[in-house]
């Protein structure tokens, strides 16, 4: 959806996960190779959704206990998938193909490989996404160790607690 999208989403979603009582929101980014990954522009796109994030949470009641983390999915979010369903992506491995082809026609052939098409409807996003996080708990380390940096602040929280 791009940023413009995510950064209209990001203040109602805390809103309606404050008032249905929960404690915790994971903004998922999905940055299919984008300028998010290169250092400067990394440090520039996590400065601004982490001011969105502020704002959301300064306009809840003092107190509110909610927390937001952000996990971007470096390279994509197929990667995460095809790792989480028995593939072999992870990041150290799709920078080395990313050498020889260029990342969007590897995510072309992840999409085939993880959705069965190259333009899944969103129902069979959402059922392959369920399908992939069930045994989450159990391969949590193994997916941080292959994905480090989209996954690291979500660790990070999950190890302390």
């Amino acid at each position: 959806a791009g940023w413009p999208r995510l950064k209209g989403l990001i203040q109602p979603t805390v809103q309606k996960a404050f008032y249905r009582g929960s404690n915790l929101v994971v903004v998922g980014l999905d940055v299919d190779d984008s300028d998010w990954i290169a250092p400067s522009k990394a440090f520039e796109r996590q400065i601004e959704v982490s001011r969105e994030i502020e704002s959301a949470l300064a306009r809840l009641p003092p107190g509110h206990g909610l927390a937001v983390l952000v996990a971007a999915a470096v390279p994509c979010r197929e990667a995460w998938l095809d790792f989480l369903t028995g593939g072999s992506s992870s990041e150290a491995s799709w920078h080395q193909r990313d050498i020889k082809r260029p990342g969007k026609l590897l995510r072309v052939e992840l999409k085939k490989k993880i959705y069965r098409s190259e333009r899944p409807d969103r129902a069979t996003e959402e059922a392959t996404i369920e399908h992939a996080v069930r045994d989450l708990p159990s391969r949590w380390k193994s997916l941080h160790s292959h994905f480090p940096c989209g996954l690291g602040p979500l660790f990070a929280h999950f190890s302390a607690s």
